[in-house]
């Protein structure tokens, strides 16, 4: 555990480093691509477990595993036809969109990009987003003075609008994005269990990127 850090920063020091390892990559060339991934995701992933014990109100525990596996498998199929049918806006930037098929010349290669890809898409990317937008941003503007005063699950009508608009401006499928910020929300104001948000978000990113394999979708990546 990192000592003598605020309490706000544990939870904004990942989502910072994600956002602008992200904003890196997207200006790398393609092969450099894989490599710079992978020290994103090794990088990310270590201050994440040194800061594991700076959210004690997000220890395991709880139930609805099963609303939130159905949630995140059904918000899949909305985000596909949700953002097929939105316009796209310049100024919300776009994704990689790398292709392995077609920058990585070797199998083993390939295989190895995809297993780090997914260990990100799947792990890493809804820790730091469930941390950052559903328990801190969520309760901090609920509450400023002293945000962990706020139980999980429990927020303003402002926080549930603010946050979602704002996790809908971080990605280039703004509607589908807004719309599945709200379910998560309704899914942890449910719950109360900050763990469904993780399984709904990595169910949902599981799909996807199983989708992107099987339909060269690479927008989606």
């Amino acid at each position: 555990m990192i000592a003598k850090l605020p309490a706000w920063a544990a939870y904004v020091l990942p989502f910072g480093l994600f956002l602008l390892l992200t904003t890196i990559e997207s200006h790398l060339p393609p092969n450099l691509y894989p490599v710079f991934y992978a020290v994103k995701i090794a990088i990310v992933g270590g201050v994440l477990i040194a800061l594991r014990g700076s959210f004690p109100e997000a220890r395991p525990g709880g139930g609805g595993w099963a609303w939130a596996t159905a949630l995140g498998v059904a918000l899949f199929f909305l985000w596909i036809f949700v953002d097929t049918h939105t316009p796209h806006f310049a100024f919300l930037g776009t994704r990689t969109a790398f292709n392995p098929s077609r920058e990585i010349a070797s199998p083993l290669g390939r295989f190895w990009f995809l297993a780090v890809r997914f260990l990100g898409l799947v792990v890493v990317a809804p820790l730091v987003e469930e941390l950052f937008y559903r328990n801190f941003l969520l309760r901090f503007i609920s509450d400023m003075d002293d945000f962990r005063k706020v139980p999980l699950g429990t927020f303003s009508v402002p926080a549930l609008l603010i946050s979602s608009g704002v996790f809908a401006l971080s990605h280039p499928e703004w509607l589908a994005a807004a719309i599945f910020a709200l379910a998560l929300c309704g899914l942890l104001r449910y719950t109360k269990n900050f763990w469904t948000c993780i399984l709904a978000h990595g169910v949902t990113n599981l799909l996807l990127g199983v989708y992107v394999l099987h339909t060269a979708q690479w927008q989606y990546w």
